[in-house]
Parts: C-alpha cells; sequence; structure tokens
C-alpha cells in the first residue's frame, strides 16, 4: 500500500540548504545511516524507498525534520517537485541498476541526476565525492565513522611543493598573450573574374607650383642719425704753390703709382 501525504510543499521535509540535492537511498542501513550523516553536513533532503510485494512501484518516505520522523510520499510528489523544491540535483542510490532505474528515469526533469549502484560505504562515499567535493575535514570524519582507509593522492605533490621533486624541469604558466584570429580563408566556390585592366603600383601626379611672386624689397627708411647730425664746417682754402720756372726735370711715373712726381731746379744749379 502506498501511502501519499499532501501538503507537503510548507513543510520541513522539503526544506533544504539552498543548492543542497536530493538524496533517495534504499530502506538499508548503511544507505540511510550515509543518507542522515549527509543531512549533518551538507543539509540534504532526504528520501527512502523499498519494493513490497503486490505494489506497483517503490514506497517512498520523506524524512521530516520538525517531527523528527518518516513521512509517507508519492513518486508524483516527488516528480512535481513538492519534495525538495530547491534542490538542484538529485543523488539515486541503489543496490544494482533495477533498482534505481525507475527512479532515475522519474526525475529526468531535474537539473542533472547521479546514480550510484552500490551498497559499499567505500564505494558510496567516493562516488558522492565527485558530485559533493568533501572537505579535507569531512573526509577524515567519514573515515573514522566508517573504518575506511584514506589514501592521500597529493601527498608526493605537497612533499615537494609546487615546483615538483629535484630535477623535474619548470613548467611555465601559459601565455595569457591573445592568439589573433586567423585570416579568413578564400571562398573557393566564387568565380574568378580577369581584371580588365592593368595594376597600377605607384603613380606620380605633376605639382603645380603654387609658390607666391616676390615681393618687391620696401624702401629703405632714411636714416634718422645723419639727419639730427650737423652739417660738416667747410674745407679751408688751397695753400696756393709757389711759382717755379718753367724749366723743369720731368721725373718718369713710378711703377707703383699713376700720379706724376715734379722735382723743382733751381735756376743757378741748372748753369753748373
Amino acid at each position: 500500500m502506498v501511502v501519499v501525504l499532501f501538503g507537503l510543499a510548507g513543510s520541513t521535509a522539503v526544506t533544504a540548504a539552498q543548492g543542497a540535492p536530493l538524496v533517495v537511498v534504499p530502506a538499508r542501513y548503511r544507505p540511510v545511516q550515509i543518507g542522515f550523516d549527509l543531512i549533518r553536513l551538507r543539509g540534504v533532503s532526504l528520501v527512502s524507498y523499498q519494493y513490497a510485494d503486490g505494489v506497483d512501484g517503490p514506497v517512498l518516505h520523506a524524512w521530516d525534520r520538525s517531527a523528527n520522523r518518516w513521512v509517507g510520499v508519492s513518486v508524483d510528489s516527488l516528480v512535481s517537485r513538492q519534495v525538495a523544491p530547491r534542490a538542484e540535483f538529485a543523488v539515486v542510490i541503489g543496490q544494482n541498476e533495477a533498482d534505481v532505474a525507475p527512479l532515475a528515469e522519474a526525475l529526468t526533469g531535474w537539473l542533472r541526476v547521479t546514480t550510484i549502484a552500490s551498497l559499499n560505504a567505500a564505494t558510496i562515499v567516493n562516488e558522492l565525492d565527485a558530485v559533493l567535493a568533501f572537505r579535507p575535514g569531512e573526509w577524515r570524519w567519514l573515515a573514522a565513522r566508517y573504518n575506511l582507509e584514506l589514501d592521500d593522492r597529493n601527498a608526493e605533490r605537497r612533499r615537494w611543493g609546487r615546483y615538483g621533486p629535484p630535477g623535474t624541469p619548470p613548467r611555465r604558466p601559459p601565455s595569457r598573450a591573445a592568439q589573433p584570429d586567423p585570416a579568413p580563408e578564400p571562398d573557393r566556390a566564387a568565380p574568378a573574374f580577369d581584371e580588365p585592366f592593368d595594376r597600377v603600383e605607384s603613380i606620380s601626379l605633376p605639382v603645380e607650383d603654387v609658390s607666391p611672386a616676390p615681393e618687391p624689397d620696401p624702401a629703405p627708411e632714411p636714416d634718422r642719425k645723419q639727419a639730427s647730425e650737423p652739417a660738416p664746417a667747410p674745407a679751408p682754402p688751397a695753400i696756393e704753390a709757389p711759382e717755379v720756372d718753367e724749366e723743369v726735370q720731368r721725373a718718369p711715373r713710378s711703377p707703383l703709382t699713376r700720379q706724376r712726381l715734379v722735382i723743382p731746379v733751381a735756376p743757378d744749379a741748372a748753369d753748373k
């Protein structure tokens, strides 16, 4: 007999943290225990299911936190998101693919559905880490609770640091420079046309002489200094040379000057 509980939209059975998933587990001890641990760690919405004889489909129960008990729900209320309306994805856990397939198909309207076909605690925790990303403290708590042995895959990396063991070639970060866009390929389907004219690589045009005509020089301004200077004094009268006898000896012209030298000769000197 399937028990259907109406009015779950306002119940705390559907209340979960924003973005926390819906976890559907079989009504078995270990999966239900892991489901309650996920409520403690991540605030998930927990739903259990079981297959009963004479019942078409699984029997579902949702955990009501306020009443601290299980309440019956239907598959339709689960598909219509009356249960966990704020969940972003669902995780369905079962013993095999035949158990999880009907519920996974019914929840295909969700953002995504992750199925885990195993009842082993180590397998369930490892598969849940792919969608929940457990923190180191949560891993240590789960390992101690389920008697698991942790295998630290990053121990060797932390031992040698970010540069690796001695002798490791340096790793350069990728260049952040944007790569130029490749040149577009020519359209091979376009027809090729012959050019009707020769290509002109360069052309030179005559340049007109547009330089202005030379302007005439302006008239020189009168020298104000010369106008202000007084007129020069008249030159003194020339001194007349004494009269000499006409019979004089003409000297030849000097090769160094064009002036003629006149040498007067006394009359008594000529008789001697």
